[in-house]
């Protein structure tokens, strides 16, 4: 990818996860992202206020979420999708690796380990 004009200019760094990151959401209101890593570890994250400090690094965002509205729907953890996981946890369950959520909320579609996608209602 070209960073044409120097369009792709870092503001920020979050640090704080503990192993590889797989799915970045932004709420409504772009001012909260949210990140899951392969470990399954959700954090939240304030975003940037512009580019003030080229280069800052995030920490973590303590705060409650419970009722932020997220524009995007990637995280494979959460109570909206804890039912695409299948009951028990068997030897042969699926690994979900891949989710996102229809633009009009009604569906989920969840990517597993074996090469399927599964749509299911949206709660």
């Amino acid at each position: 990818f070209a960073n044409v004009a120097g369009a792709f200019a870092l503001v920020a760094t979050c640090a704080g996860h503990s192993a590889t990151v797989r799915a970045l959401d932004w709420s409504e209101d772009g001012a909260l992202l949210r990140s899951q890593c392969v470990g399954g570890e959700l954090l939240h994250w304030r975003a940037p206020e512009g580019a003030k400090t080229p280069q800052q690094t995030l920490r973590p965002f303590p705060g409650d979420v419970r009722d932020v509205t997220w524009k995007t729907h990637n995280s494979t953890v959460g109570f909206p999708v804890m039912g695409v996981w299948e009951p028990g946890r068997a030897s042969n369950a699926r690994v979900v690796g891949a989710i996102d959520r229809s633009p009009d909320s009604r569906f989920v579609v969840a990517g597993d380990d074996a090469g399927d996608l599964r749509v299911l209602n949206y709660p």
